[in-house]
């Protein structure tokens, strides 16, 4: 048997549609024990990078040996992989688009291989557009039942990760970018807050602009300045957030991802 019958689903489906549930009993036609915990089915069509950010902030929460299924997987029936694997103490079932980045960032892998879908139903053929339902769940219930997920197939030759730009820094200031819009309208950016802490001890000396606007200085949290007011924090993933006090700061600063964000002190 498995180490763990936990497993967690990540994807873009909504929940307005029968999506999700078909998932959740193909899974449990296979493993009936398994316990399914939703990480959210709100990440926005299609977006992998967004895909990616919550599959970072969420995972590594849960306990080892959690079996964590991304199916955010706009190339469905492509030559595109599916790829298993384990990273640090966790596995992750999910399509090879570069949806792994931010875990691949913070964990090793210590296997990585490419999934041989299993021979189609007999009576019921798979579809080319829902490999959530009649791939990925499938294998989800045979990684929970115990199967050694080094067996789905080879190793790849690589995989996939995203191109997220680096910020850049030089004596006076550090410039980022906007990398996610959260429903809070906080503006997410590339900008660790290691890189800030190094570079600015007195983190409350230092102002930021997003697209030319100004963003307010550095708070602890929202409610450290007035209601409607700019400020710069540092978010629950270690990553520079612009926000407004129970406001919106992709309205009150015009931005959305790729808005350029410049720290400075002063």
């Amino acid at each position: 048997m498995a180490r763990s019958q936990l497993v967690t689903l990540l994807t873009d489906f909504g929940s307005r549609d029968g999506y999700v549930g078909a998932v959740k009993g193909a899974i449990l036609s296979v493993c009936p024990r398994a316990q399914i915990i939703d990480i959210s089915h709100d990440v926005p069509a299609h977006d992998i990078l967004a895909g990616a950010l919550g599959l970072s902030a969420a995972a590594p929460c849960f306990p080892p040996d959690t079996l964590h299924v991304v199916i955010i997987d706009p190339t469905v029936g492509t030559d595109r992989k599916i790829l298993v694997g384990r990273f640090g103490r966790h596995v992750y079932l999910f399509p090879d688009n570069g949806v792994i980045t931010f875990i691949v960032d913070r964990f090793p892998a210590e296997s990585l291989n490419v999934v041989l879908p299993p021979a189609p139903v007999v009576g019921r053929p798979g579809s080319m557009t829902f490999h959530g339902r009649d791939v990925f769940a499938p294998i989800a219930g045979r990684i929970l039942l115990g199967q050694d997920i080094r067996k789905f197939g080879p190793q790849p030759a690589s995989y996939t990760l995203l191109d997220i730009p680096a910020p850049t820094q030089d004596e006076t200031r550090i410039t980022g970018q906007v990398i996610h819009v959260d429903r809070f309208g906080n503006l997410v950016t590339n900008i660790p807050a290691a890189a800030v802490m190094q570079k600015w001890p007195n983190v409350e000396a230092v102002r930021a602009t997003c697209a030319g606007r100004d963003a307010g200085r550095f708070a602890a949290t929202y409610a450290f300045v007035a209601e409607a007011a700019p400020l710069v924090l540092f978010d629950s993933s270690g990553r520079v957030e612009l926000a407004v006090n129970r406001g919106r700061a992709c309205d009150s600063l015009a931005a959305d991802v790729g808005a350029p964000v410049i720290l400075r002190a002063g």
